[in-house]
């Protein structure tokens, strides 16, 4: 300690003791541009150094990322996860109001013409007698081509139309349920008689003048309901209370057939379409969503570099992420004995740049290495300095690992799923409608009969309330080409809806150059 004066006058040139003079300092000052700094603690600092490893960090972590090796840790939204999204839900919405206007009109394609033509072959002795290349000039003899296109199209439009309407009620809140609830049995008494009036407008049986029916069509005994009045009791005794009942149970028996027909046609609607939901080709079901790129070793942002940075430029006393590193051992093979393999899954993305660290700390932290390896041992348990193999090589995902199954990815959205919802539709409404067709000839027979002899009309040409009644080869192809022209112009919608949905679609690519432009 004796020598620590004399040394410092040496290094010097002066005694510690002696205070500098005015030349020296300028020749002092010249020689040293950068004057030392001290940490709170008193320890020395080195700004331009810590900026220097952030530097060659932050350089490191962004040439990870862009081989795909490191990600970062947290990440906020990108501006490509917000294109993205917004792709996303434009399709989303696109997909959805095609879809509604899709099976709307799927359900509508009916209306002109050929649900009357179905019905009228159901119905009618002359319609199973004739071939069907005969059936179009047998309609326009009796009326005109627009009376036949025509007739009960805007009573059914309204249906539609009101469906819609009414259906919506039940996306609402819980505070509409008392009024769904009331509601929906109204609307639904009201939708049996508008399509009990369309389809006595395509059977003749009413004026296709009158677009909708009057309000009497919906009270029940009335002049013009479907169930008809009946005479009262003439007292009150189980005798005439029998033969009320027995007349009111005859008179009303057409149309509870009609609502039966009706209800089961709409239950078998919901269980067909899930059940030709699966054997339609389509990615609903089994398709997974599209792959997220998987999380390997997180980094550093440079947001929160920046940050730390800029803290630590404020109170010379920042704090950063300390160095992560991960080991990670694999079993030992039976055949071959126990293997040492690890691997560094971390990388150096920074150090401790707190006062207290240690010169060997530092040291340590700078010098990590920033590539990561796959060593693996030898044979031997032992490690004999020197045998040591490195191979670089890319971290691998489960997608791509050898052996992994292969499934594809697929864009899923809603314009991508129309096809096969449109196809739905159009392939359970027509099952739908042969399942039903029995049902609904034995109650357009029941009601055409009452109508007509409660009008004084004949019912010779009216086929009987049996099924199988005029049932005839005639009548059998005539009622399928009937189904398959239906299901043709169906297709035609299914075809024009899934053209638009395929001129609407963008790929990723597509939509990033309509945003740039």
């Amino acid at each position: 300690m004796g020598m620590l004066e004399p040394l410092t006058s040496l290094a010097l040139g002066r005694s510690p003791y002696d205070a500098l003079d005015s030349s020296q300092k300028e020749d002092q000052t010249d020689a040293l541009p950068h004057e030392q700094q001290y940490g709170p603690n008193g320890r020395p600092v080195n700004p331009t150094t810590r900026r220097m490893n952030r530097d060659i960090v932050r350089a490191h972590n962004e040439v990870m990322h862009v081989i795909g090796v490191a990600e970062a840790e947290n990440p906020g939204p990108l501006p490509e996860a917000e294109s993205a999204r917004r792709h996303w839900e434009y399709e989303f919405a696109m997909g959805n109001r095609l879809l509604q206007y899709g099976q709307n009109c799927i359900d509508a394609v009916g209306v002109f013409g050929v649900h009357g033509l179905r019905q009228r072959i159901l119905i009618y002795r002359r319609y199973s007698q004739i071939p069907f290349w005969q059936v179009y000039q047998q309609t326009k003899r009796e009326k005109l081509l627009s009376q036949g296109l025509f007739a009960g199209a805007p009573a059914s439009l309204l249906t539609y139309y009101l469906d819609g309407f009414i259906g919506d009620l039940w996306v609402l809140d819980d505070k509409w349920e008392l009024a769904r609830q009331c509601v929906y049995p109204l609307w639904s008494y009201l939708r049996l008689h508008l399509e009990l009036w369309a389809s006595m407008q395509r059977l003749d049986l009413v004026s296709s003048a009158s677009w909708l029916p009057t309000p009497s069509f919906f009270i029940p005994f009335s002049k013009d309901s479907p169930i008809p009045p009946i005479s009262a009791p003439q007292d009150f005794s189980l005798p005439s209370l029998l033969r009320w009942l027995t007349g009111f149970f005859i008179t009303s028996t057409p149309f509870f057939v009609w609502a039966m027909a009706k209800s089961l046609s709409l239950d078998w609607i919901v269980q067909l379409r899930g059940f030709v939901l699966r054997y339609i080709p389509s990615t609903m079901s089994d398709a997974r969503k599209r792959a997220q790129p998987p999380t390997l070793c997180p980094c550093i942002p440079d947001a929160a570099m920046q940050e730390a940075e800029n803290q630590h430029d404020a109170t010379n006393a920042a704090e950063t992420p300390q160095t992560a590193f991960a080991e990670r051992s694999q079993g030992a093979n039976a055949s071959s004995g126990p293997l040492l393999s690890a691997r560094r899954l971390s990388l150096l993305s920074a150090h401790n740049d707190d006062a207290s660290m240690s010169d060997e700390e530092e040291a340590e932290g700078v010098s990590t290495t920033l590539i990561s390896f796959d060593v693996e041992a030898t044979e031997s348990t032992e490690i004999p300095p020197g045998l040591w193999s490195a191979e670089l090589r890319p971290s691998q995902t489960a997608e791509v690992r050898p052996g992994a199954s292969q499934q594809p990815v697929y864009h899923e959205t809603m314009l991508t799923h129309l096809p096969a919802l449109l196809g739905t539709s159009v392939f359970s409404n027509a099952m739908s409608r042969i399942l039903v067709a029995p049902y609904e000839a034995t109650a357009l027979r029941m009601l055409a009969r009452q109508f007509r002899l409660q009008h004084g009309l004949g019912v010779d040409d009216i086929l009987g309330v049996n099924i199988l009644s005029g049932l005839t080869w005639t009548s059998t192809i005539n009622f399928f080409l009937a189904e398959l022209i239906h299901l043709a112009l169906s297709g035609e919608i299914w075809a024009m809806f899934t053209s638009a949905s395929q001129l609407i679609y963008m790929s990723d690519q597509e939509w990033r150059e309509m945003e740039a432009n």
